[in-house]
């Protein structure tokens, strides 16, 4: 099925490519976290696979689309929060930072917040007056919210 994926995402980013080459393409997700994050890894996956496949077809046509989806792929599911992760995110609490507008996935954390790591992970995290939202603290974006 992922190899399907793959070429379909190929096809359809060769089409793109030859048609809009001077274009760029960007994927954006709003992810949420629930216990079983199953979805979200396959959610962020294909995600990865579709922005990878378009702009390796840009670049490269039909080989560079079928190298950047399995590169895209590969790194959406590299930023996939484990269960250990969201578990210490919910049980170690931190004093909420009011945000302004709807933080979502993607949304960059401002520098003037302070961001508590996440012992033993990549991640680091946040609580807004929404929800906790764990974060990339390399680029401050939010990787996913926590309900």
């Amino acid at each position: 099925m992922f190899k399907k994926a793959i070429l379909a995402a190929a096809a359809g980013s060769t089409l793109i490519a030859g048609g809009v080459a001077a274009q760029t393409a960007t994927t954006t997700t709003t992810s949420t976290y629930s216990v079983d994050n199953s979805d979200q890894v396959e959610d962020n996956a294909r995600s990865g696979l579709v922005a990878g496949a378009t702009a390796g077809a840009i670049a490269g046509g039909p080989v560079g689309a079928i190298v950047g989806g399995a590169i895209g792929a590969t790194a959406g599911n590299q930023l996939t929060p484990d269960t250990k992760t969201v578990t210490y995110v919910q049980q170690n609490p931190v004093r909420v930072s009011p945000m302004q507008g709807d933080v979502v996935a993607g949304y960059v954390v401002p520098d003037t917040v302070t961001l508590t790591p996440v012992p033993e992970s990549q991640f680091a995290y946040v609580y807004t007056d929404q929800a906790p939202v764990i974060v990339d603290p390399q680029t401050r974006e939010v990787i996913t919210i926590v309900r």
